[in-house]
């Protein structure tokens, strides 16, 4: 998961995840890799619905909870230190990478 101070995360966001682009992106990566699949539904009205699970929810359903860290004492955990940066992918760019 998202954790830990001066660690390299990534978070995908995409529309559809099949099971050889997981783990394509677990395996290319040295690093943890969340992904949340966001799918977009639009009417003949052009009205649009959006269905996904929200990111971090495990973390930020209790807004702060505890987790274990290595030394098995738990430590709190406040969503408002966790960072996050969106960055879109490019279809070239993801070819070239993976």
């Amino acid at each position: 998961m998202i954790y830990g101070d001066n660690k390299f995360n990534v978070l995908v966001i995409i529309d559809e995840i099949s099971d050889e682009l997981e783990t394509a992106l677990i395996k290319r990566f040295k690093f943890p890799v969340e992904i949340v699949t966001l799918q977009r539904y639009c009417n003949s009205k052009g009205e649009r619905i959006y269905q996904f699970e929200p990111f971090l929810r495990d973390v930020l359903a209790p807004l702060v909870t505890t987790r274990r860290d290595s030394s098995d004492t738990a430590k709190t955990i406040d969503p408002s230190e966790i960072n996050t940066i969106v960055v879109p992918a490019r279809k070239d760019g993801f070819d070239e990478t993976l």
